[in-house]
C-alpha cells in the first residue's frame, strides 16, 4: 500500500495492472474503507467494465463481509471469467449462503478445479459432508477435463474434508465383500 500512496502522490497513473494488487492489499487488511476509496478511483479513470479489477474488487467484498456489493458488482460486469465465478460462489459457502453458492455453480458454464473446490470444501465447512461427496463423485464421472490435483485439493481443503474423501477412497477401492460401509 505504500508503494501505491507514492504512486499517487507522484502523479504516476493506475492501471488495470495495479488495482487488483492494490485491491488484494485491501482484502488482505480486511479494510473496506480503503477498499471502497481504490473502487471508487479506479471508477474515475473508466476500469468499471475491466474484468480483472472488476473480479478484484468482487473478491475484495468478499473477503471483508460485504456479500451484497460483492454480488451487486458482479451482476453488472458485462464478461465474467471463471475467477470471477469462483470468488463470488467462495464468498458464499463462506457465509453459509448454500443456495446461492449452488446457483452459481449449476449456472457456470465452464468450471475449474477451484470452482469444485470451493464447493465440496464449503459443503464441509457448512457440515455437510454427504453432499460435498455427491459433488467429488459427480466431479470425478462428469466427462469434464477437471480432475483433482490431490496434493494441491488437500492443501486447500480443510481436516474433515481431507478425512471424508479418503474415507471415500478407500470405500471405492475395496472391493465388495458383503460388508455394509457407513461413512
Amino acid at each position: 500500500m505504500e508503494i501505491y500512496g507514492q504512486m499517487r502522490r507522484l502523479g504516476l497513473k493506475c492501471d488495470n495492472f495495479t488495482y487488483p494488487f492494490v485491491l488484494k492489499c485491501c482484502a488482505n487488511l480486511s479494510s473496506i474503507w480503503l477498499g471502497k476509496c481504490v473502487h471508487s478511483l479506479s471508477l474515475r479513470i473508466g476500469l468499471e467494465s475491466d474484468m480483472y479489477v472488476g473480479t478484484s474488487l468482487i473478491d475484495m467484498y468478499v473477503k471483508c463481509g460485504e456479500m451484497s456489493d460483492a454480488r451487486s458488482l458482479f451482476d453488472k460486469m458485462t464478461v465474467r471469467d471463471v475467477s470471477s465465478w469462483n470468488a463470488l460462489i467462495a464468498g458464499h459457502m463462506k457465509d453459509g449462503e448454500i443456495c446461492f453458492a449452488e446457483d452459481l455453480f449449476r449456472r457456470m458454464l465452464c468450471k475449474n478445479i477451484v470452482s469444485w473446490t470451493a464447493m465440496i470444501s464449503g459443503y464441509t465447512q457448512n457440515g455437510l459432508a454427504e453432499q460435498a461427496l455427491v459433488l467429488f463423485d459427480e466431479m470425478l464421472r462428469k466427462d469434464s477435463e477437471v480432475k483433482p490435483n490431490w496434493l494441491e485439493s488437500y492443501s486447500s481443503w480443510n481436516q474433515t474434508t481431507v478425512a471424508t474423501m479418503s474415507c471415500y477412497q478407500i470405500y471405492m477401492l475395496t472391493p465388495a465383500c458383503g460388508r455394509r460401509w457407513t461413512i
